[in-house]
């Protein structure tokens, strides 16, 4: 849901870009690690790499960019496969930039906000609880939510609600789980009562995401 613009450049800019949704990536394992990487290029949403990075950067783009000219074959495995790899050199050159700025410490609303994200990724299918979260960082239900709004501009709760929705749209679409094993997979009383949270969220019933 973001609009790019370029506004103003100079003479030699080149702009190589990779698009992917959450849903495409759903099934690749790096969801704990996209929960890190988030963070960071939310602090930083820039950071310059010396020419060898950088190439090994353009190396898998433009392997990226061929299999997608050429109808063949697991084109769609391979390209998950590239993405899986791009985004781990991307958390090595974080971690590598981190290294060098820790004398930088997060403030205590974003070290509590890293902690709320990196939980949610771990029991997002279990714990649908602003209070759950709110009591591993020991703040109350509405301080925790106000500042997690503060520092992200959505309340704990709507994060929350995202991270289950991208779950279950992940599961729907790229697993033969019933609606009902993947209630059950997201610890929701029953298959109706999920039905009506997900269509809720995304407008549309489980079996009709399905479908389309």
């Amino acid at each position: 849901n973001s609009v790019i613009q370029i506004l103003e450049q100079s003479e030699d800019l080149q702009v190589e870009l990779v698009y992917f949704s959450f849903d495409f990536i759903s099934d690749i394992d790096v969801v704990s690690e996209l929960a890190t990487i988030v963070q960071e290029v939310e602090k930083r949403t820039c950071i310059l790499l010396d020419d060898e990075r950088f190439s090994e950067l353009l190396v898998l783009h433009n392997l990226i960019v061929k299999e997608y000219e050429k109808p063949a074959m697991y084109r769609t495995e391979i390209v998950k496969s590239l993405l899986h790899t791009i985004i781990y050199q991307i958390l090595r050159y974080y971690s590598e930039e981190q290294e060098q700025h820790k004398e930088q410490s997060y403030s205590r609303h974003e070290a509590i906000y890293k902690k709320f994200m990196s939980l949610l990724f771990q029991h997002y299918r279990s714990e649908r609880n602003v209070q759950f979260y709110a009591d591993q960082v020991y703040l109350s239900p509405k301080y925790f939510s106000k500042m997690i709004k503060e520092i992200s501009g959505k309340t704990a709760g709507e994060w929350i609600d995202e991270m289950v929705l991208m779950g279950a749209k992940a599961m729907l679409k790229s697993s033969d789980l019933s609606v009902a094993q993947i209630s059950d997979e997201l610890n929701f009383a029953s298959a109706s009562f999920f039905g009506t949270y997900f269509k809720k969220l995304a407008g549309m019933t489980p079996m009709e995401y399905r479908k389309i």
